[in-house]
């Protein structure tokens, strides 16, 4: 009879520990993938860290970068916004050239400089149209907007020079924050990696503070099947809440930091006025090849904010 219960005892002791040294996620995690989801979010965040110049060869990439300027990322009632006013290009520039980002997606290098207002969204989609700020025009030397209909999106007479095929993806959420939710309507995963899944929970020292970690996998195979190499996503929280995540890319069994994301604001809440332009911007039709293009006379459609 004793010989049962100690052998009772030991079992529930096992149990207990076991438990205990199973992993889970945050529990903000699932907040996070239930307002992704939802389209109603505000997220300000900043490439804090980068590699610079190092050379992936096995994804035949080259990684270049630095400390960016704080970005934001909204969305609310099916619009979405981006700003980050470093990315806004004229389309008068001859050469544009492409650089690979972190969300699988291409975007606009420019040594141009940001506009004026850093307040103004760089893209904009509400009302089934696309926005894009651009610092001048042909022949108008001004802060202003295009526009193109979502129904146009695919067009062939479109002006190359203004990107119009990566709005989409400029506007979708990043790998970092997709992570949550990777097929939001925004993203195209046609070219991307598999999503991600979740791996395990621990402690994680990133400079001089410890965080609970938890970390998601993604695997990157190759024409046979097999894994040739994993995309790592380590979301980092204080307090219950994502502050930091970090991206690595493993292969040869050598982790390599890509970079890290620092998370000023991220909230299902979106602030007031975030989809307001205060003042009044002028809306010229995107080019399309006609005859207005060839003349160098564009079409003025709209006017976006003031009163």
């Amino acid at each position: 009879m004793k010989a049962k219960k100690f052998f009772s005892t030991a079992l529930l002791a096992l149990a207990m520990t076991v438990s205990s040294n199973v992993s889970a996620e945050q529990p903000a995690a699932e907040e996070y993938r239930q307002m992704f989801r939802s389209g109603n979010f505000y997220v300000e965040y900043q490439v804090s860290r980068e590699e610079t110049g190092h050379e992936f060869k096995l994804l035949g990439i080259r990684l270049g970068g630095q400390k960016s300027n704080i970005k934001v990322l909204a969305g609310q009632d099916g619009k979405r916004l981006y700003r980050g006013s470093h990315d806004v290009i004229s389309v008068e520039a001859e050469k544009v050239s492409n650089i690979y980002t972190n969300a699988g997606q291409y975007n606009r290098a420019s040594s141009l400089g940001a506009v004026s207002s850093k307040k103004l969204p760089d893209l904009l989609y509400q009302n089934g149209k696309y926005y894009r700020l651009v610092s001048s025009l042909n022949g108008i030397k001004k802060t202003a907007y295009i526009v193109l209909p979502e129904d146009q999106l695919n067009s062939s007479f479109l002006d190359p020079n203004e990107e119009w095929q990566y709005v989409r993806g400029d506007l979708a959420l990043p790998n970092e924050f997709a992570v949550f939710c990777w097929n939001e309507p925004f993203r195209d995963n046609t070219f991307n990696s598999p999503a991600p899944v979740y791996n395990s929970s621990s402690k994680k020292t990133a400079g001089k503070k410890e965080y609970d970690c938890d970390r998601y996998i993604s695997e990157i195979k190759n024409l046979a099947g097999n894994v040739a190499a994993q995309e790592i996503y380590d979301m980092l929280y204080e307090n219950g809440k994502l502050v930091l995540i970090q991206k690595y890319l493993k292969y040869n069994d050598k982790e390599n930091f890509v970079r890290e994301f620092k998370i000023k604001e991220i909230t299902g809440t979106v602030p007031e006025n975030t989809f307001t332009i205060g003042k009044k911007i002028k809306v010229y039709a995107a080019a399309n090849g006609d005859m207005n293009d060839m003349l160098e006379q564009p079409v003025e459609v709209e006017t976006l904010g003031g009163k």
